[in-house]
């Protein structure tokens, strides 16, 4: 199993600018808008780049914010592990990198665009849950 190291890029995100927080997908109202925010309209590896991090493994969910926290996931590529990655909003360090789970015969994915990391977290405060739709 090898190691893919991700370059998560933030940007001078719209919930850095306006300085609220993004507790799930598509922000606080769930519309995806960031009432107040001026985001950059362009940038580059070096322009309105607050900072870069390297992440593990590969993830596609949405980062939500907590206050100074940033909750990530992340998975192993063969969908065999399972992470939930804590990053400093300012400085973009990883503070924790918890296993949430292993899983020895994950499904199959069915399309080869989305990672095992792709359920967005949400959060209510101090903790994080994976935010799951029920049919």
């Amino acid at each position: 199993m090898r190691l893919l190291l991700l370059t998560t890029l933030f940007s001078v995100p719209l919930f850095s600018l306006s300085g609220a927080d993004w507790p799930q997908f598509r922000g606080p109202l769930g519309t995806g808008h960031a009432p107040g925010a001026s985001p950059p309209l362009e940038w580059s590896e070096s322009r309105h780049v607050k900072w870069k991090t390297p992440i593990p493994h590969k993830g596609w969910s949405t980062p939500v914010v907590q206050g100074e926290v940033i909750w990530l996931t992340t998975a192993t590529e063969d969908g065999k592990e399972y992470f939930a990655l804590r990053l400093n909003r300012e400085t973009g360090a990883v503070e924790q990198n918890v296993r949430l789970f292993t899983s020895e015969a994950p499904e199959p994915l069915g399309n080869t665009v989305n990672g095992y990391a792709s359920s967005t977290r949400c959060t209510s405060g101090p903790t994080t849950m994976p935010r799951r739709r029920w049919s």
